[in-house]
């Protein structure tokens, strides 16, 4: 592949256009560099299809995303938007490329005029959530209650309101190394925060159907939370170690579903 990050990747997360159309989808790369890459595929009619086995080429960059390391990156669920968080305690959102939808018939050597740079839109920083709330670690949407959740490194998972905040329609430059700080950018109002761990947050994630948000930290504890309540069910499943990943499994049929966690055992 190509590099495109000065530090490690920390962060992975597809989005953007296609409609849900995996084909469309656009991946999207974190760094300890502070930087956000947007990737995609061409076929050879020059429309984006990332099932192909080419090389992935960087449509879009936000150079200076956040100071310091990017650590997590979520899309919402049409692929429209992407949350990200990093070393400055800071949550960003931003418009995502909408890849390069076109027909081809323009010039099948030229990329396609549909795609756009990632524009922030809304942000918050941590320490006006909550004094001492540290790094951000990761981020997830809520989007059945109109939120994202971010954890953060003093243990406190905030929910901040994405209610009226939309993508950016504006075109520009497909591949951009300016400054993106995010200084027009309107902010992320709170919702709720909850004091979910004793340590740092360092997993999130959302099960619509049922609104419960599931988290975990490095106090080695797993939490399942309602809404904005505290955690409503908790247990230590990697026992002393660390707990870094949770994702919630559901089958096939759509029935029974399962939480699961990772952890330094």
């Amino acid at each position: 592949g190509s590099h495109a990050h000065d530090a490690a990747v920390a962060a992975l997360a597809t989005c953007g256009g296609g409609g849900g159309d995996p084909g469309g989808q656009i991946l999207v790369s974190a760094g300890g560099d502070g930087a956000i890459v947007a990737w995609e595929r061409l076929d050879d009619k020059n429309n984006l299809n990332n099932q192909l086995g080419g090389e992935w080429q960087p449509v879009s960059k936000a150079r200076h995303a956040h100071l310091g390391p990017v650590h997590g990156l979520a899309a919402s669920a049409d692929g429209s938007m992407l949350a990200s968080v990093g070393e400055d305690g800071y949550v960003r959102v931003w418009s995502t490329p909408v890849g390069a939808l076109g027909d081809g018939a323009a010039s099948p050597n030229v990329k396609t005029p549909d795609v756009r740079r990632l524009t922030p839109l809304a942000e918050r920083a941590g320490e006006d959530v909550r004094v001492g709330s540290g790094r951000a670690f990761c981020v997830e949407w809520c989007e059945s209650v109109g939120a994202i959740a971010v954890g953060f490194e003093s243990g406190d998972v905030a929910f901040l309101e994405t209610d009226g905040i939309h993508p950016d329609s504006r075109g520009g430059d497909s591949l951009t190394g300016g400054d993106s700080s995010g200084s027009h950018s309107a902010t992320l109002r709170t919702r709720g925060v909850v004091t979910a761990h004793s340590d740092a947050v360092r997993g999130l994630a959302f099960h619509a159907p049922s609104r419960r948000l599931a988290s975990c930290g490095d106090d080695g504890a797993v939490c399942v939370h309602v809404g904005e309540l505290p955690a409503t069910t908790r247990w230590k499943p990697h026992g002393g170690e660390y707990a870094r990943c949770v994702a919630w499994d559901v089958s096939s049929d759509g029935g029974a579903t399962t939480l699961l966690s990772g952890g330094w055992d």
